[in-house]
């Protein structure tokens, strides 16, 4: 007859190790405290405040959370100090909106050409604008752009008109819509 691991008492139907959960709680509590008297660490000085402390892991360099993060702060300062502080983008900048995207061609030029004026505010357009260029000014010049197609006529579909009233009548039963085909 089989003894639970823990209390020696013998064990109930469908159980293996333990006769109850508390005795496999118990079991659990044992093992640790074992395991750790086996691993336990030789004891350190906090790198932060230099306080004596036992580690729990072999990792651990800070007796407290309180200490890692001082040291946390004291790198990041130390850390902008020698990197040059790069101006923060905006985060609407970041993302080019449709409207300010890239035209095929566009480029930023320092000279113009002009079209022939032939009214005095087209003059004085022209003069302002090689006014701004002589002082340093860049302009953004366009490529060329296609022109818009329209199509003349509606389209239609490829096939015939007995057909196209099956499918039309099809349709209008299935969903109910009358003139799906937009004749």
């Amino acid at each position: 007859m089989k003894t639970c691991s823990v209390c020696k008492k013998e064990l109930p139907v469908n159980r293996q190790r333990f006769c109850s959960d508390i005795c496999s709680y118990r079991n659990k509590i044992a093992f640790a405290k074992r395991r750790r008297v086996l691993y336990q660490l030789d004891p350190i000085d906090c790198a932060t405040c230099e306080k004596t402390f036992t580690p729990k892991t072999s990792r651990q360099r800070y007796c407290h959370k309180h200490c890692w993060t001082v040291e946390q702060v004291r790198r990041r300062n130390a850390r902008r100090k020698l990197v040059a502080m790069e101006p923060k983008v905006r985060r609407a900048e970041r993302f080019m909106p449709s409207w300010k995207g890239a035209v095929f061609g566009e480029r930023e030029v320092s000279e113009a050409e002009f079209t022939k004026a032939d009214s005095s505010e087209r003059f004085e357009m022209q003069a302002a604008v090689e006014r701004y260029l002589r002082s340093g000014g860049k302009i953004t010049k366009y490529g060329d752009q296609a022109a818009k197609i329209e199509v003349e006529g509606e389209i239609r579909w490829q096939i015939e008109r007995s057909e196209e009233k099956d499918i039309q009548t099809e349709l209008a039963r299935i969903w109910g819509v009358d003139n799906v085909l937009g004749n």
